[in-house]
């Protein structure tokens, strides 16, 4: 709209220059008078018909001072003076805005209607544009190639995907334009129109002989015309666009926003976070989205995107005793239901359960407290136990009726029944045989009390009582009436024994072997002394050393070319396990470590790298990962734990990366790995190339360590 107003104004400009010589445009004040005779007019106001004047001096209202080529006439209010033209050749036509609105014209011979800013629209003007801004419509969307900017009060539209239709001359005139990407109409002289174009302007002059104005002013746009009140000129029309009502009266066209009393109310939905920061006047304000911890956005044209980037990966375990977890996976977790057993009761709350015991109070019993609860025998055991007869051997011992068991001796046998206990003397007086045939009799019969003094030759009633000794491991015993007892050692392995009645042990220790001595002397073992690492247990007869600390239980070394490389040891009862391995390829390849050849997505890895903050990969199939650079050296760390085989195996370590020179630090991740196999024990650990055309080189290695707990 504003490049037609500027054309408008051009043209305006140009046929008002050629319209100021039709003499039917002069003032109505101005009078045609003559003299007779050629002289001062007879008249300013003849009273009979109109004089003509032969010069322009002759007329009451011309003054002419020193005319110079070129000049023209003007009427100044009172008299036609001469002047010098100015833009246009003879050219005094004012353009009159004949509203109140804004002048539409920059200076021609045309009295065009004004434009008048209604509410919601504001208008203003320069040398050759008009603007109509729009101050008070709300709730405008910018679509594809607008942008719309309100910040200052004024609303500004922009298209940000201007037309970039090259300019070309439809008529076969002299083209208009300057340059843009508008098509415009030429302009046409004719026999008394001249046009003329320089850089920046066209130039129309009038250089006819019209005798009067017969033009008729004409709308070539499809809105609503600019109506003139006379001339030659075709004015392009102004259309309204969207929201935007055209209308017009004697004097004004009316420019009126559809959207002035914008009424939309923007309010959140009750019981959840409102986005509404603001809604006044028909503007709505909206509080901005912001990514919290976990939660990523995004945003197109229709709709925004919130992402969770942190999704649920719990998993659940048993802290101790028996698990009442039934199954965990996908950040799911199944529990065990629980059942009230005997003497308890089970009530499920919103938050929680409540366990009670149930006991009841049973004969004799009192059961008092509510946390803790306290169990009252009403009727303890009262009975007292004491022996009888102080001088002989009592059966109670002490407290509640402690007796002491009754056990059989030799001769003697014991039975029981429901109210007695019987003792037997299984060899009455009277059986003195020799069932030992040693010449004495097996049992003494005694009536009566019987003390036996040293060397036990005792005469009882006249009866002789002989002793029943046997020969024992290293014992002699001779005689008959008087025994003697002597030692029956012999000389063993590496012991000589010397003396008859104080015996000497001589020991001939003698170091066979090559390795450390045992014997100090011949007559001297060293001590064993357990150091780091080494436990000695003494059982009888043995002593038992034991490797309490690392034993190497696998050592697998590359010999160049190799895509695997496996560490693999029998089961054994070790808890711990120490795994180290160094590496590298010739090429970048991905390479991986396992246990027992297990590649399902049964490995959960968490690490940081340098030091920064924790990457977790669940559900895969290896305890670390790395995809390398060539001929660079990777070294590998790991304490592994498996306390049971029915248990999963947590493995905590580092890789470190070689970084070649001393101003180069090596690079280092940090492990906590776990294999979730609940089922085997760990018998290897392999190194494997699972993507990439490299091969091992030579000199790389795994080794594993046994570790007792």
């Amino acid at each position: 709209m504003n490049n037609e107003l500027k054309i408008s104004g051009i043209v305006l400009s140009g046929i008002a220059a050629a319209l100021i010589l039709i003499p039917i445009f002069a003032s109505d004040t101005t009078i045609f008078l003559t003299t007779e005779n050629g002289g001062t007019p007879q008249s300013c106001a003849p009273e009979n018909g109109l004089v003509l004047a032969q010069n322009l001096t002759d007329l009451c209202d011309v003054t002419i001072i020193s005319p110079v080529s070129n000049q023209i006439i003007q009427y100044n209010g009172s008299q036609w003076v001469n002047v010098n033209q100015a833009s246009f050749t003879n050219e005094t036509t004012t353009c009159n805005n004949i509203g109140s609105g804004v002048i539409l014209c920059a200076g021609d011979n045309v009295d065009i209607k004004t434009v008048t800013a209604l509410s919601g629209i504001q208008i203003t003007n320069d040398s050759n544009t008009v603007y109509f801004a729009n101050t008070g419509v709300t709730g405008l969307v910018a679509s594809i190639g607008i942008s719309i900017n309100a910040s200052t009060g004024v609303v500004t539209i922009t298209n940000t995907l201007p037309e970039s239709t090259v300019c070309t001359n439809q008529g076969i005139g002299i083209q208009v334009f300057k340059d843009g990407n508008c098509n415009f109409r030429t302009l046409l002289g004719s026999p008394d129109i001249s046009i003329t174009q320089g850089t920046n302007e066209i130039t129309i002059d009038y250089n006819g002989t019209l005798s009067s104005e017969s033009t008729v002013c004409t709308n070539d746009g499809h809105g609503t015309g600019i109506v003139c009140n006379g001339g030659n000129v075709h004015l392009k029309g102004i259309a309204s666009g969207s929201g935007i009502t055209i209308t017009q009266n004697g004097t004004d066209i009316i420019v009126t926003s559809n959207a002035i009393n914008e009424s939309t109310v923007c309010s959140g939905q009750s019981g959840n976070y409102n986005i509404v920061a603001s809604s006044s006047s028909g503007n709505c304000t909206f509080k901005n989205l912001v990514a919290g911890t976990g939660i990523s956005l995004s945003s197109n044209s229709t709709h925004i995107t919130i992402t969770n980037t942190s999704p649920e990966d719990t998993q659940c375990s048993s802290a101790g005793g028996t698990s009442i977890i039934k199954t965990s996976s996908g950040g799911d977790c199944d529990f065990k239901g629980l059942t009230a057993g005997v003497g308890l009761t089970l009530t499920s709350n919103t938050n929680d359960n409540n366990y009670k015991t149930n006991f009841a109070n049973g004969t004799s019993i009192s059961i008092t407290g509510t946390t803790t609860q306290t169990f009252t025998n009403t009727a303890p055991e009262s009975t007292v136990c004491t022996n009888l007869n102080p001088t002989g051997e009592g059966i109670y011992v002490s407290g509640n009726c402690n007796f002491k068991k009754l056990l059989a001796g030799s001769a003697i046998s014991l039975s029981s029944n429901g109210t007695r206990i019987t003792i037997t003397n299984d060899k009455p007086c009277g059986d003195l045989s020799d069932n030992n045939g040693n010449g004495v009799s097996d049992d003494i019969c005694i009536t009566g009390e019987i003390s036996a003094g040293t060397g036990m030759s005792l005469t009882v009633s006249g009866t002789k009582v002989n002793t029943n000794f046997v020969n024992g491991t290293g014992i002699l015993i001779t005689g008959s009436a008087a025994q003697t007892f002597k030692t029956n050692f012999a000389n063993g392995t590496g012991v000589t024994i010397t003396g008859s009645t104080t015996q000497t042990f001589s020991s001939s220790c003698a170091n066979t072997g090559s390795g450390e001595a045992v014997c100090e002397s011949s007559n001297n073992i060293n001590s064993l002394i357990a150091g780091t690492g080494i436990t000695i247990a003494d059982t009888t007869g043995d002593l038992t050393i034991t490797n309490s600390g690392a034993v190497k239980i696998c050592n697998a070394v590359a010999d160049g070319g190799e895509t695997t490389l496996t560490c693999t040891f029998s089961p054994t009862t070790f808890k711990s396990f120490v795994m180290k391995s160094s590496f590298t390829s010739t090429q970048a390849d991905t390479w991986v470590l396992r246990f027992n050849a297990d590649s399902g997505n049964n490995y959960t890895i968490r690490s940081s790298t340098n030091g920064g903050a924790d990457a977790t990969s669940g559900a895969t199939g290896n305890y670390a990962t790395v995809t390398i650079v060539a001929n660079q050296w990777y070294h590998y760390n790991f304490d592994c734990k498996e306390p049971l085989s029915t248990q999963e195996k947590h493995c905590y370590g580092f890789r470190v990366t070689s970084a070649n020179g001393s101003a180069n630090a090596d690079a280092r991740v940090e492990f906590a790995s776990k294999w979730a196999n609940t089922a085997s024990v760990i018998t290897d650990t392999e190194l494997v190339r699972t993507a990439g055309t490299g091969t091992m080189t030579a000199g790389s290695f795994i080794t594993v360590w046994g570790v007792s707990q």
